[in-house]
């Protein structure tokens, strides 16, 4: 059986009942943080760009766009939040995927959720379904499909958007290998866009793709039926090798649990995450001052440089890709939160001095130690001091608990919702299984 159809299948297959307590939980924990940071990207500049484009464009006012009373129709609010959700670059990442799987999915499966008032149950099964999808497929063709340019975020993501909305549409077998094979024409991004609001419509591409995908399909659209792996399908054209045996594990087990989705304590691309640990470690240890620093190096495996182009950004957007942004603001403010993330601090003239003395370069332990597809866990930093001393410290990313995720919510929310929505909000996501309509918890977003 060829692994478009296998996945097919496992997706008709699958209720509710199927997905595991664990798996449900970490589901619960992709809403809340997923919402969260589309919240705190509805007030950035690129909101008012989409939100004009939804206005030209029309749409019948169905759903929700978070952190607006506004609403449009399913394929519009799936664009606009996933490029919102993907806006502060602060959405979960997961390997071997080597992207965000949470961002594309999930607005699918509010968009969709309210367009037909899905239940808790549904949505949790929906957005298990896609992330899991989503999962396979760009562990199928990871690393070559990122190594040939393409952002697995956009591409993948779409795959997982449509599985998520076929699910609730609840379309047959024919019709959910057609939305398959659509979506799979829709399937697009490219890393040269990183740094740009191209980047985060990337995501929002690929939910919009999806849910058109899977809408066409319920009204007769046709498509090609092995889009995963046909001859002139996704995985021979975007990647140079690839194994769909990994569709074989599909639930078993869920990538929910394992290698389970990675929550960003800093909203910057997930690369600069071990340096950054590594780097703040040092910091509260030793008392590293930004004007005692002689030269500071990060040290990852090949995958790094692919993704943080920029040496001297320009902008917010490009200091998220920098990881002589991120490691000089640390030094700089000992922090790098949503205040150390804007335009101003970029171009600050100390904060340019200081990233000429951060060089990123390719370790060879961590490369022999770390495979390439998950290239972002582990970072070494070396810091030389004017003084001659000198400190070397390796980190992996961090994993955070309910409790941090929880506090990261508020800090994003707090910049749209007032205390009571918040607190509301984050009940009914922890309670969501017992949600008898999505729109009460979209009711909430803004």
């Amino acid at each position: 059986m060829e692994a478009t159809q296998k996945l097919v299948d496992f997706i008709l297959d699958v209720d509710y009942e199927d997905i595991t307590e664990e798996a449900t939980e970490v589901a619960k924990q992709c809403f809340l943080d997923c919402i969260g940071v589309s919240l705190a990207g509805s007030v950035l500049p690129i909101s008012e760009i989409l939100m004009s484009y939804v206005r030209v464009i029309g749409g019948r006012s169905r759903c929700s766009i978070i952190g607006s009373d506004v609403k449009t129709s399913p394929v519009n609010a799936a664009l606009v939040n996933g490029t919102l959700g993907h806006a502060l670059d602060y959405d979960d990442m997961i390997f071997p995927l080597i992207g965000h799987p949470t961002v594309p999915v999930l607005p699918a499966v509010l968009a969709v959720g309210e367009f037909i008032g899905a239940s808790g149950k549904q949505a949790i099964t929906a957005f298990s379904l896609g992330f899991e999808a989503l999962c396979k497929i760009g562990a199928a063709v990871s690393p070559s499909h990122w190594y040939k340019g393409f952002h697995s975020t956009a591409t993948v993501g779409t795959f997982g958007a449509v599985a998520a909305a076929s699910k609730l549409l609840n379309l047959n077998e024919e019709q959910m290998l057609n939305a398959f094979g659509i979506a799979g024409s829709q399937a697009a991004g490219l890393k040269q866009n990183f740094g740009t609001m191209t980047k985060p419509f990337h995501a929002g591409h690929a939910a919009e793709s999806g849910v058109k995908a899977a809408l066409l399909a319920k009204n007769g659209f046709t498509a090609a039926k092995n889009i995963l792996e046909g001859q002139f399908g996704f995985a021979k054209l975007m990647a140079d090798r690839y194994d769909f045996s990994v569709i074989d594990k599909l639930g078993n087990p869920w990538d929910l649990v394992d290698p389970a989705p990675f929550f960003k304590p800093y909203p910057s691309c997930g690369g600069t995450h071990a340096a950054m640990n590594a780097m703040l470690s040092l910091i509260e240890e030793y008392d590293i001052r930004h004007d005692e620093v002689e030269s500071l190096e990060a040290g990852m495996n090949p995958i790094a440089p692919e993704e943080l182009i920029y040496i001297e950004p320009k902008t917010a957007f490009e200091g998220k890709f920098s990881m002589q942004f991120c490691l000089a603001i640390l030094l700089l403010e000992r922090e790098a939160g949503l205040a150390q993330f804007t335009n101003e601090k970029v171009r600050n003239p100390r904060t340019m001095e200081l990233m000429k003395r951060i060089k990123l370069y390719v370790d060879p332990e961590i490369t022999a130690s770390v495979p390439p597809e998950w290239g972002d866990k582990s970072a070494v930093v070396k810091v030389k001091l004017k003084d001659g001393r000198y400190y070397t410290r390796k980190r992996d990313i961090r994993h955070l608990t309910w409790d941090e995720l929880i506090s990261k919510y508020k800090d994003c929310a707090k910049v749209v919702l007032p205390r009571d929505k918040i607190t509301k909000s984050i009940e009914v996501v922890m309670n969501l299984q017992k949600l008898e309509n999505i729109r009460q918890l979209m009711e909430l977003t803004y």
